[in-house]
């Protein structure tokens, strides 16, 4: 591959089979008030409880659609106490920021297209430095998305896009802004089932196989030894640096 050192630092979540009992901690957060906010449950087909949650109470699910975690009472204070655990599982420390990282969007739905693969792409900026190279690996299939999401590439710099959403925030614009961003400051290779000439408008780097986008980043990189980050699941963890 051009390059023969190279030190590879894996990061994955601490996504363990432990499952919650989510139903013991409902019956538990139903004997404390929950103010004027109703709480319900309900069992679905495969008999596991789903919660129908109030403006007071949050819950989080799974990859496996398990909800591993419940919250519930005041607001600011119980928010914090979920944040808190998610960080815990699907965040990973990091000594330093890496050279190249790695990262797959997950296959299938998440990988659909380039608008799903932002989360990928937003969770793997916390894992580099600036102009570091990315290699990201999504199919969109179903191309770049539409709607909304393409109408925010109007703006000609990052700059206008940022003004644009401090006057109104959306999802699909704050999508749109993460990835001029991270074209502008990471050098992405982009292995997807893309257009090449598409890929390029964005800024990135097509490629249409791992092997090919790991020597452009070995020459992007003219680093004797390359440091590389792989994610595994990009889509799910978090680098936080120390």
């Amino acid at each position: 591959m051009g390059k023969d050192n190279y030190i590879i630092h894996t990061l994955v979540p601490k996504d363990t089979a432990y499952i919650v009992d989510v139903e013991k901690e409902v019956k538990t957060i139903l004997e404390k008030p929950l103010s004027t906010n109703t709480l319900k449950s309900m069992i679905n087909k495969d008999e596991k409880i789903e919660i129908i949650v109030s403006d007071t109470t949050r819950s989080w699910i799974k990859s496996d659609k398990f909800r591993i975690h419940f919250v519930g009472g005041e607001f600011e204070k119980d928010w914090l106490k979920g944040y808190n655990y998610i960080r815990s599982i699907y965040s990973e420390s990091i000594q330093s920021e890496e050279d190249i990282i790695i990262a797959p969007a997950g296959g299938y739905p998440k990988d659909i297209n380039l608008y799903q693969t932002i989360k990928t792409m937003d969770d793997a900026l916390y894992g580099g430095k600036e102009n570091e190279v990315l290699i990201l690996l999504s199919e969109c299939l179903d191309g770049l998305s539409g709607g909304e999401f393409l109408d925010w590439f109007k703006y000609r710099t990052l700059e206008g896009m940022e003004n644009a959403l401090k006057d109104n925030f959306t999802v699909s614009g704050y999508a749109a802004y993460k990835t001029v961003y991270t074209a502008k400051y990471r050098k992405v290779v982009l292995i997807s089932s893309l257009d090449d000439e598409l890929v390029g408008n964005f800024n990135m780097i097509p490629c249409h196989d791992l092997d090919g986008a790991i020597r452009i980043a070995y020459n992007l990189c003219n680093y004797e030894e390359s440091k590389i980050t792989l994610m595994p699941y990009g889509e799910n963890t978090l680098p936080i640096s120390l």
